[in-house]
């Protein structure tokens, strides 16, 4: 996307460039001019006006710039002459104006055509075109040799029709081209007249009528042509009193042609899928990222590279050209898989550019058996162990891939792909304890089957509770939480006797640093710990729900030095949160009935930040935030943002922007989100704010022109620049009108009835109001009405009246005031 705006940019330049930098500037003006002209010795004109003139040929020269004569029978003086583009003061049309332009750029103008006869050939064009017929050129003023400018004549107008030819491959439509390199010849055999002044592809020239264009990937291809050695610029006539007309010719149109082609090519998207299950999804910890693979031409020539994604998909750019065949080869398989020995053949037509095919991989794997015997401290045959099963996990997903259950005799097998799996004995026979999960790696292609034989003694254990802050898994560090142990099996309540430091029977367990362990073991059989209603944990709600473990043969226990073997179970509060509600409101002016008024909306967009007002810390202790620390920003939704999941504390909000030219109220606004009781998990607090548009006062006031006295009763109406009406109104006894909680732009003010005695006044007073608060005065006098004395046709008014003067004063503004006429 960049690459492409950086070509639209260039494009952009190159095409002003053409448009500025070619042209010859030569500014219009009177007397500005100094004509001087040079004799050509041994070529003299011989024309027929009104009567037969013969004069010899002169290079004239405007301020330096080749001209012509364009008045012929007229003699030419030197001096300075007046110039302009307006040929019209030589009764020149534009159509004829742009013929002599032609005839200028393609005779002497032209590079090569720098020679006294084709000077001579296009003086004499140009006199033709004028309307002269009779022309013809001799060595001599009165004799002498006829010189033949027929040649010369001849190539001025072959080139001059020659530019209305287009290269023959020139049209409206696209072009459609292949990709790679194309060479278009141009029949009209122009293209040579040309040079490529703007490209969009990766290469392209002209080699004589010849246009090459190269680009590796299809797309829209546009090449801008100009022709050669065409200087641009502006045309002038230059006139002085009693002597001929001359003229300077130079083209406005520099001759662009646009080409613009369609490159047409082929792709490649390659699927690759895991061959035993056909599918997009790699086995085990084998991925179908990073294949390599190359494609080749028909001659095995490489043309690039595909590496698949994590979707063990790619797709190569529209770079392959139609017609051809290609050859597709692995050289790299993906990690976990074997290298595919296959080649693909791709055919890519003009009917079928983009090909989609699956590649296939065959994913490194390995047998595994195991057998399964009850544990013995004697030397004897081991016995398997039947019906006990497996569950086998990837370790670097924790998925179960697969179960395997022990026959008659012990014994199982399964075959793996590639990874590191984990296998967890799921049961177990009665009263004997489970293997301790151990781990199977496959990163190899092996016919070498893996082999294990996994030998295994009855279960109690005691009960250990972690109290863990629900969001965090953090513990609770809480001394005195209370709870009870019931056991679901008999429907009792747990309770245990302890002799030290003191003999008591304990039924209710409590917290010390937010754990305890039971002082005894608790038998095999299903229990559930209830946390006790009536008490606070403050910043937590209460945890209603029971948690429910078993101590059987599924559990997993902790195998402790001090304490022995260990259920450890961990029970969670959620902590309390806050949330606060923004309602944003603005205001909008609406404008009726020739007056405005301010109408309540809800602002969508203005920013906010959220500060922490001091530390806030999360309620298992964890530093959140540090005091004036930025939280987070948000923008307002349809008036309406909620800040959700906040830790309770202290906070304050700042407004960063708003919108619709509203004024930012920058005022901290401080709230605090409290803790409330064991019952309530969310705080919520709701905040209504307002934004008021910036707002001015115009002061306007009625003078008289003379005394400076106020008029009033004066009807007067205020504009916006819109030519909405917002007021209309008579002038107070002071001559004033005040408009307060004015919005801010432009707008005018006119008077519609003057006071009686007064003459009204056209004068139309423009004022701005730029920024909240400003003050605008403004001021128009009129003058009184007067008897104007009769007076004759041939008396002129010298000075006219003026009506109006308008001073404004604002607050680092200047409003001024013009006398227009609005229609």
């Amino acid at each position: 996307m960049i690459k492409k705006l950086m070509k639209i940019s260039m494009f952009l330049l190159i095409m002003c460039n053409i448009f500025t930098n070619s042209f010859i500037k030569v500014n219009a003006a009177s007397n500005d001019t100094n004509i001087v002209h040079y004799w050509v010795p041994g070529i003299f004109s011989h024309k027929t006006t009104n009567i037969n003139k013969f004069s010899q040929l002169s290079y004239i020269y405007a301020n330096g710039v080749l001209a012509y004569c364009i008045e012929p029978g007229v003699e030419l003086f030197e001096g300075t002459y007046s110039s302009s583009t307006d040929f019209s003061v030589a009764n020149i049309s534009e159509e004829t104006k742009e013929r002599l332009e032609l005839i200028a750029t393609y005779g002497y103008n032209t590079t090569n055509h720098r020679t006294d006869k084709y000077y001579a050939a296009t003086q004499e064009l140009i006199w033709r075109e004028l309307g002269l017929k009779t022309i013809y050129w001799t060595t001599e003023k009165q004799g002498g040799d006829t010189i033949d400018l027929s040649k010369e004549k001849n190539e001025i107008l072959r080139l001059i029709e020659e530019r209305t030819k287009l290269p023959s491959f020139t049209t409206n439509e696209k072009i459609k081209i292949n990709v790679g390199t194309v060479t278009l010849e141009d029949s009209n055999n122009i293209l040579q007249n040309y040079d490529i002044v703007y490209s969009n592809a990766d290469n392209a020239y002209i080699d004589g009528n010849k246009l090459n264009i190269h680009n590796s990937t299809a797309k829209d291809v546009r090449i801008m042509l100009k022709e050669k050695n065409i200087t641009t610029g502006t045309s002038f006539v230059y006139t002085k009193p009693g002597s001929q007309n001359v003229g300077t010719f130079m083209l406005g149109d520099p001759g662009l042609i646009s080409l613009n082609f369609e490159l047409i090519g082929g792709s490649l998207e390659i699927n690759k899928k895991d061959m035993d299950t056909n599918l997009s999804t790699p086995q085990g910890d084998a991925t179908l990222k990073g294949a390599e693979y190359d494609l080749l031409d028909e001659n095995r020539n490489f043309v690039t590279k595909l590496i698949t994604n994590e979707n063990g998909t790619y797709k190569t750019d529209k770079m392959l050209l139609p017609n051809k065949k290609y050859i597709l080869k692995e050289t790299k398989a993906s990690n976990g898989y074997e290298l595919d020995t296959n080649e693909y053949i791709i055919n890519i037509t003009s009917d079928n550019l983009d090909i989609k095919i699956d590649v296939l991989e065959k994913v490194i794997e390995r047998k595994v058996e195991m057998f399964k015997v009850f544990a013995s401290d004697k030397t004897q045959i081991l016995k398997g162990e039947p019906n006990i099963t497996f569950d086998v996990f990837l370790k670097s997903s924790n998925k179960k891939v697969v179960s395997l259950t022990t026959d008659e005799n012990g014994y199982m097998n399964t075959v793996l792909p590639y990874g590191t799996y984990i296998f967890k004995q799921v049961n177990t026979t009665p009263n004997h304890e489970k293997v301790k999960d151990f781990e199977i790696t496959i990163d190899e292609n092996s016919s070498k089957t893996i082999y294990k034989v996994i030998s295994n003694a009855e279960i109690k254990a005691k009960l250990k509770l972690v109290k863990i802050d629900n969001d965090s898994n953090n513990i609770i560090i809480r001394n005195g939480i209370k709870f009870k142990i019931k056991n679901i099996d008999t429907n009792e309540y747990v309770c245990q006797t302890i002799t030290y430091p003191t003999q008591e029977k304990i039924c209710v367990f409590e917290t010390n640093n937010g754990m305890f362990i039971t002082p005894h073991v608790l038998n095999s059989g299903n229990y559930q710990i209830e946390e006790l209603e009536n008490q606070i944990i403050d910043g937590y709600v209460w945890n209603s729900n029971p948690l429910r473990f078993s101590i059987t043969d599924d559990s997993e226990f902790i195998y402790d030095d001090e304490y022995g073997v260990i259920q450890e179970v961990k029970f969670s509060n959620k902590q309390v949160k806050g949330e606060i509600e923004i309602n944003k409101y603005g205001e909008e002016v609406e404008i009726s009935n020739g007056e405005f008024k301010y109408n309540e909306i809800k602002l969508d967009g203005v920013e906010y930040e959220l500060y922490a007002n001091g530390d806030i810390y999360s309620q298992d202790g964890t530093l959140i935030y540090r005091d004036k620390e930025l939280i987070t920003s948000f923008k307002t939704v349809d008036g309406f943002y909620k800040l959700e999941n906040l830790y309770l504390g202290k906070y304050y909000l700042i407004e960063k922007d708003s919108v619709l030219n509203h004024v930012i109220d920058s005022k901290p606004f401080y709230f605090e989100l409290k803790y409330k009781d064991q019952y309530t998990d969310i705080i919520t607090l709701s905040f209504d704010f307002k934004n008021y548009l910036p707002k001015g006062t115009l002061e306007f006031t009625k003078t008289d022109l003379v005394s400076g006295n106020p008029i009033p009763n004066t009807w007067i109406e205020i504009y916006t620049d819109k030519d909405e009406l917002i007021f209309s109104g008579y002038t107070d006894e002071n001559g004033k009108i005040t408009i307060n909680d004015l919005f801010v732009g432009k707008g005018y003010i006119i008077e519609k009835a003057s006071a009686d005695g007064y003459q009204i006044t056209d004068e139309i007073i423009d004022f701005e109001i730029l920024e909240n608060g400003q003050v605008i005065k403004a001021v128009m006098t009129n003058e009184k009405i007067i008897e104007v004395p009769k007076t004759e046709l041939h008396d002129f008014p010298v000075i006219e009246l003026i009506g109006g003067t308008l001073i404004l004063f604002g607050i680092g503004v200047t409003i001024y005031a013009k006398k227009k006429k609005r229609i």
